[in-house]
């Protein structure tokens, strides 16, 4: 008995987790869901995303190299970069997938 009255409490601990889970995204996807619709903005998005070939191409070898070789935007930040290309490679040059 001392068993199942165990896995009932756990159970309902797995069930009131989930549940808090799923209101997290909810609230997360109604506060941040509308940057799909958002463009990019004049402030350096040029620089690091839509006004770079190496970024703009997507993952590519060359762009590897590039994102661990040297500095751009006077910055060396080779994940960021490597993210930017993934954005880039997945969603094109649109705003809305780089959010």
């Amino acid at each position: 008995m001392p068993l199942q009255g165990s896995l009932q409490i756990k159970s309902a601990a797995h069930r009131q987790a989930l549940g808090v889970c799923i209101i997290l995204v909810a609230i997360t996807w109604l506060v941040f869901g509308q940057t799909i619709r958002y463009d990019f903005v004049n402030y350096d998005d040029n620089e690091y995303v839509y006004a770079n070939p190496a970024i703009t191409s997507g993952l590519t070898l060359h762009g590897i190299t590039y994102a661990f070789s040297g500095r751009h935007a006077k910055n060396w930040h080779p994940l960021t970069t490597l993210s930017h290309m993934l954005d880039c490679q997945l969603w094109g040059v649109r705003a809305g997938g780089h959010h």
